[in-house]
């Protein structure tokens, strides 16, 4: 996919780095993990879904493939 582009390749995802990819800012998989643990941690303690204070979007960081970035 990326090595035939002549653009940069931005992912969403962090599997994606190392495939050619620039990177990106990205949420983990571990971030993703974590965030849906705790969200599930205070259901079960009892509190509504509707009394959630859920973040609109996930914070990722930046994530980048050095060789991508060289290229």
């Amino acid at each position: 996919m990326a090595i035939q582009s002549t653009a940069p390749i931005y992912v969403a995802y962090d599997t994606y780095v190392g495939t050619d990819a620039v990177g990106g800012v990205i949420p983990t998989f571990e971030a993703i993990g974590r965030q849906t643990g705790d969200i599930v941690a205070v259901l079960l303690e009892g509190k509504s879904p509707a009394a959630l204070q859920l973040p609109r979007v996930l914070q990722g960081e930046p994530l980048v493939d050095w060789r991508q970035v060289r290229r």
